[in-house]
Parts: structure tokens; C-alpha cells; sequence
């Protein structure tokens, strides 16, 4: 509705700015090394899915790297999982955007500021999510990402003007979080 009245009005630059873009790379991630069972074969998505929502510490090292959105999406959910494992999923490189936006959906682990930032960091992240996400950012890491050649170029783009224009951050988007280094390690 927005871009079709921006359209009719002939705000070509708008348009643009509010396509949903594809991710700068296209993740063509390779099947993750999946874990294998005591006997030695593959365990299978349901086995995996299963394993992650109560998993042992030894076992979330090991489910961090799986390829799987619906084992991430359980991970995501336990009390086991701490935010060092979230930011090794989030700057994994190369990464399904699905998984990105799984914790991007996660209201347990967006809220945390070095988790934004480290999906907003990731190219692999859907370039629209990433200016929702970078408009909740500190100035100095605004600017960083502005510079920052492996990232979207409507997300740099966004970046950019928002440093230029003072821009505020809207209200809807807002998540009360202190930045790092007050509290939360």
C-alpha cells in the first residue's frame, strides 16, 4: 500500500527504499555437518530438533553450527543457551538468512545489543530486517556498518541517512536495552 501510493505519486527513490531487497549474498550455505548418533549414522532432523530443546552443554557447542532453522529455533528456546552461543549462530558466515531471522524473531536474544548488532553485521541477513534492526544501533556502530563494503547497500544506504539526518528512532521499533558494557556479560 505504502509503495503503491509512493508510486503514484512518482517518488522513485521511495520505491526503491522500501523493496524488500534480497540478502547482498545469497546463502547458498552447505549442509552443516550433522551429528551423528552412538552407532555411528546421521541423526535425523526430529532427533536433532528434539535434542535441542534440552540440550547438554557439550551438545549445544555441537547444535550451534546446525544448518537447520527448526533445531535453531529450538536451541533459541533453551535456558541452556547463552548469549556467546547466539553471537557464534548470528556471525556465523556464510549463514541461512532463515536462521538470521530466527533470532532476529526471538525476543529473548533481539533484545540483547551485541546480538543486534552482530546480525545486522551479518550480509547474510534480509536487508529489510537489518534497517529495522540498525535504526535500535548506537551512532559510532551506524556509522561503522555505513562503511562497511560486506554489508547490503540499502542497509549502508539506510546507515548513512540516519547518521546525516539525526534520525530518531521510532517508537514502535524501540527495545529497552542498555548498550554494552552496562550489566549484561
Amino acid at each position: 500500500p505504502v509503495q503503491e501510493a509512493a508510486r503514484d505519486l512518482g517518488l522513485e527513490e521511495l520505491c526503491r527504499f522500501l523493496e524488500a531487497p534480497p540478502p547482498l549474498i545469497l546463502a547458498d550455505v552447505a549442509k552443516a555437518a550433522i551429528l551423528q548418533g552412538k552407532d555411528g549414522r546421521p541423526l535425523t532432523l526430529g532427533e536433532r530438533k528434539g535434542l535441542a530443546r534440552n540440550p547438554s552443554r557439550m551438545l549445544v557447542d555441537r547444535l550451534v553450527a546446525d544448518g537447520s532453522q527448526e533445531v535453531v529455533r529450538n536451541l533459541l528456546l533453551s535456558p541452556k543457551l547463552t548469549e556467546p552461543d547466539v553471537l557464534r549462530i548470528a556471525a556465523r558466515r556464510p549463514q541461512n538468512p532463515a536462521i538470521l531471522k530466527e533470532i532476529a524473531t526471538s525476543r529473548r536474544w533481539v533484545a540483547r545489543y551485541r546480538v543486534r548488532l552482530s546480525l545486522v553485521s551479518n550480509p547474510h541477513l534480509e536487508p529489510e530486517l537489518g534497517i529495522r534492526l540498525a535504526a535500535l544501533l548506537l551512532e559510532q556502530d551506524r556509522r561503522a556498518l555505513a562503511a562497511d563494503p560486506s554489508i547490503h547497500p540499502r542497509l549502508r544506504e539506510f546507515c548513512d541517512r540516519s547518521l546525516r539526518s539525526s534520525m530518531s528512532i521510532p517508537e514502535s521499533l524501540d527495545i529497552s536495552e542498555d548498550p554494552p558494557g552496562h550489566g549484561d556479560r
